[in-house]
């Protein structure tokens, strides 16, 4: 799992240093995953999407390459109605000094919830005070500090890391699944 986290926080990190940009990639024509070679593994989604996901009927891990070359994990959780197979979200894991925050978004790739699930010991950070304030943004927002998302605790430095790699994994998100738009 440390080696999981480490590639998800060199990808973000990629991210948000700007080295990569947007692509046209609709939501509804994205691929499936193929599986695994080798002998058939347990579900390896964590429990911490699936709950995240109560509607969904499966949980499909998919690794990307980022522009930067470097690999990306998401998880995009499916339903059927009437037959039809259909996206209902995409998570991530985002890893900051020893913690690590589940990421999810809807179909339109806005925050719906950001929660710990690994706590770094910073409770005025990973309190659903702070964490709530990730909700509904999406890549049109600014998601910084002191403009859209507000901190009055003692550890600013720790809650703007957090902000950064939100907002990271927000645009890979973005890239990966967004719709195409004007901008």
């Amino acid at each position: 799992m440390k080696k999981t986290l480490a590639v998800i926080t060199l990808s973000l990190f990629a991210s948000a240093c700007g080295s990569s940009a947007p692509t046209e990639k609709p939501m509804e024509k994205m691929p499936e995953t193929k599986a695994p070679s080798g002998p058939p593994k347990s579900d390896a989604t964590p429990a911490e999407v699936k709950a995240a996901f109560p509607d969904a009927t499966s949980v499909t891990m998919q690794m990307t390459k980022t522009k930067a070359g470097g690999d990306f994990m998401s998880y995009v959780a499916f339903t059927t109605k009437s037959g039809e197979k259909a996206a209902v979200g995409v998570a991530t894991m985002v890893a900051v000094e020893g913690a690590t925050y589940l990421l999810t978004v809807d179909n339109d790739i806005r925050i719906k919830r950001v929660t710990v699930v690994k706590s770094g010991g910073k409770p005025e950070v990973e309190g659903d005070a702070f964490l709530s304030q990730f909700t509904g943004k999406s890549h049109d927002d600014a998601i910084q500090m002191g403009k859209d998302i507000k901190f009055a605790g003692t550890d600013r430095a720790y809650a703007e890391k957090v902000v950064k790699a939100v907002k990271a994994a927000e645009m890979m998100l973005q890239e990966q699944y967004g719709k195409p738009h004007a901008h």
